[in-house]
């Protein structure tokens, strides 16, 4: 499940998996530094996952942008697990560590030194002028007049260059050019963007992202989640709801939270499945419509 693994699907229903285990899954998924870019589902129903194990499972999904659907029916999760999970599917806000990596790819994005090598820099020229002032005034002179005729020397040499023709210069650089294009074109596709530089906002001096638009599918039936755990995940798809993408509908279009610790009848469950309704992108047929497909 590191970055470099090419698993699509995997499943570990009923192994008996337990926190621990779900940590190294969630680390798995993704951390700060690294990201797994290729599993699209994930079955852990029937194990023994607690709280603690969807917490680590949830900072899996941080920084995780592959995984489309995650099957944790049939654990231990309650209200602690469900509000963790659903913190990362809505807009979060940064920690200090993340924060600092996060201007850190910005600068390499920009192209611009590190702080520790511009200052290294700054005291090596800081250095070279400190030796000059040391220098006598009768040597400071004889430098001067040492550059002053390499100049001159550089000068007739790239006089006579330029009279040189241009025509051979122009061929390699086409040849140049060309053989760039070919390799960019066969080089191996570039990494996905790391989702710290996902555009966010500013508010009251914290970095808030998104959070986690790309789960389709997320299973929390047969846990002992209770309205407290519904109410935020309710909260978490009400924010997706309302932050729809310009360029298509994204996040949850599937949340299933059957036979947890909450009446099915209550108004926020309710509420949830009118919203996942209205999401997803597949609608049942009407009942005249299915009578009509079952006649021969």
């Amino acid at each position: 499940m590191g970055a470099s693994s090419t698993l699509s699907h995997l499943s570990l229903r009923n192994n008996c998996i337990d926190d621990r285990a779900a940590q190294l899954l969630g680390q798995g998924l993704s951390s700060m530094s690294s990201s797994n870019h290729s599993l699209l589902s994930l079955v852990l129903s029937f194990n023994r996952i607690s709280d603690v194990g969807a917490e680590h499972i949830a900072e899996g999904l941080r920084w995780n942008r592959s995984l489309l659907s995650l099957s944790l029916a049939h654990n231990r999760i309650g209200d602690v697990g469900a509000v963790k999970l659903a913190e990362v599917l809505q807009p979060f806000k940064l920690r200090h560590e993340e924060v600092v990596e996060r201007r850190r790819l910005l600068m390499e994005e920009q192209g611009q030194p590190h702080a520790a090598e511009s200052s290294s820099g700054h005291a090596l020229s800081l250095q070279g002028s400190a030796a000059a002032g040391k220098l006598s005034p009768a040597k400071q002179r004889t430098g001067t007049t040492k550059k002053k005729e390499l100049l001159r020397k550089d000068k007739s040499k790239q006089s006579k260059k330029s009279t040189a023709p241009s025509d051979s210069r122009r061929s390699r650089g086409a040849k140049g050019a060309i053989g760039e294009q070919q390799g960019t074109e066969a080089g191996d596709p570039a990494e996905p963007r790391h989702p710290l530089l996902e555009p966010g906002l500013h508010r009251d001096g914290n970095v808030i992202l998104p959070g986690n638009r790309v789960l389709l599918n997320l299973n929390l039936s047969h846990n002992r989640i209770t309205e407290r755990g519904l109410g935020a995940l309710l909260a978490a798809v009400e924010e997706q709801e309302e932050h729809e993408g310009a360029g298509g509908k994204q996040g949850l279009r599937c949340l299933s939270l059957n036979r947890n610790s909450f009446s099915s009848a209550c108004a926020a469950f309710t509420r949830l499945q009118e919203l996942l309704l209205q999401r997803d992108p597949l609608p049942k047929p009407a009942e005249d419509e299915e009578e009509r497909s079952q006649d021969p």
